[in-house]
């Protein structure tokens, strides 16, 4: 018992070997409630590597099972997993990474996306420019263009998903320092 719960705290957040996540998501896939239920439980305290992040969703899904012995484990096991899943999140919500985190949420892809280099437009879609969100100054929205150069748009003539996107900006801003 003592070797066995050695083994699985030298494995958390490692990678799962190819043959053995294909036996999980397998098993986790399978129509057969048992199988689940047991590879469920098996699986207690999984700690999971950024690269085996599809078998945690697959965990998150399985909550909502309709069948208690599926869902109760994977209720059970996501309450610890979440921790995990969370704190990667925010080590990974960099904008290099969380718009390919599979567990940053809308909001913190969207930020993220406001701090790359992405593509600016004007409501009338005529109006483009590559550049970085900086800030907000009063009514204008400042940009850095790809060249370095600084750019000021008027917020009312930024197309509607920028001007969302410069919303959600502003409000992290604002969340952010308050204490």
């Amino acid at each position: 018992m003592a070797k066995a719960a050695a083994e699985k705290k030298e494995r958390e957040g490692k990678q799962l070997d190819a043959k053995e996540k294909e036996d999980i998501l397998t098993d986790l896939t399978s129509g057969h409630w048992p199988d689940v239920s047991n590879r469920l439980h098996k699986m207690n305290g999984f700690v999971p590597h950024p690269n085996d992040f599809d078998v945690a969703l697959k965990i998150k899904e399985l909550r909502s099972h309709q069948v208690v012995g599926v869902s109760l484990p994977a209720k059970q096991l996501w309450e610890g997993l979440e921790k995990v899943i969370e704190a990667n999140v925010g080590a990974s919500t960099t904008p290099e990474v969380a718009a390919d985190n599979p567990f940053a949420t809308a909001e913190e892809k969207s930020l993220a996306a406001g701090a790359q280099m992405r593509q600016w437009s004007d409501a009338t879609g005529t109006f483009k420019v590559d550049a970085k969100f900086q800030r907000v100054e009063g009514e204008a929205v400042i940009l850095l263009r790809k060249d370095g150069k600084r750019l000021e748009v008027p917020y009312a003539r930024l197309g509607s998903v920028d001007q969302k996107l410069v919303d959600s900006l502003k409000e992290k801003i604002n969340s952010d320092e308050k204490p």
